[in-house]
């Protein structure tokens, strides 16, 4: 959120070292990469993450993959001379493409919560991190060692939606914090993004995260 990127790259080259075999740590360290434009480290990192899976190094996970997959194509489209790479190659997934896209990140694999997604027309969805409703889900996330989901923004519905929370706690006495990053026309040449980092305290109270200004198709590819 500071964008003080050459210091995330450091802190997260020494949580790379802590944890290699936790899958997040090669998205958050190529992540970071890219961040200072080591585009061809960035995507080593990738490449050496599906190696290690498909050695069965590190354990799958259809959720993270489709993450880190989405990811790496992004760096291809936006990067590929800088890489090396070819450029017409198809991703893997079109449906991610020119929409908005909000990835959200915590840093406690207890913490329980719900995200709100609200539409323009006041239709809302809601996921939910609990034991009681997504117990699979967490325990998969903490076999394979990630924290993190994304969710794609319809975009036909265009127009000003909400993002918001309602915090159950966790285990522990330490806070919760939510890292949550929006990126405006994914994969375009224009793509934006912006990021946010929310403290948990309130618990069993639903409060709003952010509002997010979606622009709906904005071209033809």
């Amino acid at each position: 959120e500071q964008g003080r990127d050459k210091l995330a790259l450091e802190v997260l080259k020494d949580v790379f070292i802590l944890r290699p075999n936790y899958s997040q740590s090669y998205l958050d360290l190529a992540k970071a990469y890219r961040k200072v434009a080591a585009y061809d480290k960035s995507a080593a990192i990738y490449a050496r993450y599906k190696y290690l899976v498909d050695e069965n190094f590190l354990l799958p996970s259809d959720d993270f993959s489709k993450i880190i997959q989405h990811e790496s194509d992004n760096l291809l489209q936006l990067h590929a001379s800088q890489i090396g790479a070819n450029p017409r190659k198809i991703v893997s997934d079109p449906y991610v493409q020119n929409t908005t896209r909000v990835v959200v990140e915590w840093n406690d694999t207890e913490a329980e919560f719900e995200l709100q997604f609200v539409n323009p027309e006041g239709q809302y969805h809601t996921w939910k991190h609990t034991y009681v409703d997504n117990e699979d889900r967490i325990v998969e996330e903490k076999m394979s060692g990630y924290s993190m989901e994304e969710h794609i923004i319809d975009n036909a519905l265009p127009g000003l939606w909400e993002v918001n929370v309602r915090y159950h706690g966790n285990k522990s006495l330490t806070p919760t914090y939510l890292k949550v990053t929006t990126y405006y026309n994914y994969g375009e040449r224009d793509q934006k993004e912006e990021v946010y980092t929310f403290k948990l305290s309130l618990k069993d109270n639903w409060q709003k995260l952010l509002s997010i200004n979606n622009p709906g198709i904005s071209r033809v590819r």
